[in-house]
């Protein structure tokens, strides 16, 4: 993954049944505080329910003078697509997800002990192929992609 300036901007925690159980918990109590809906609570806890093996990786950006936060962060982003593709190469189903309990500063501080500036960049579910999802639409590539200086 890169890391160029070596700064090791990002943490990562493997969890296994017992932990996402504790999490599916987690989840659960964190949207009956902010009064979410039956939805949100089945969101949040269905990503930990359901889950086997997740590695959550945090983005934990380091002070430097050479590399800015956003590349730091870049790096974390870099992290979970490696993951997931050397789950792919390796015979594995994976995916990353975040979803709101992630992106809940809150759970992500009870959950993953996040501090300062560390945010939750992804968590890659790995597991069996079970049966091939229905692959979702795609961009256009001539809307999003230009060749060469207009």
């Amino acid at each position: 993954m890169p890391d160029h300036g070596k700064l090791e901007p990002w943490r990562l925690i493997i969890l296994q049944h017992p932990d996402l159980a504790r999490l599916a918990d987690l989840a659960e109590a964190r949207a009956r505080e902010m009064v979410g809906d039956e939805q949100k609570i089945a969101k949040g806890r269905g990503q930990f329910d359901l889950g086997h093996l997740v590695v959550a990786v945090i983005s934990s950006p380091k002070p430097s003078d050479k590399v800015p936060e956003w590349e730091q962060r870049l790096s974390a982003g870099a992290l979970c697509m490696n993951l997931v593709n050397a789950a792919a190469a390796a015979g594995w189903g994976a995916q990353w997800l975040t979803g709101w309990p992630a992106l809940d500063a809150t759970f992500a501080a009870r959950a993953f002990g996040c501090t300062g500036a560390e945010q939750v960049a992804g968590l890659i579910h790995i597991g069996g192929m079970g049966n091939p999802a229905t692959d979702r639409p795609r961009p256009d590539l001539a809307r999003v992609a230009q060749w060469g200086l207009a």
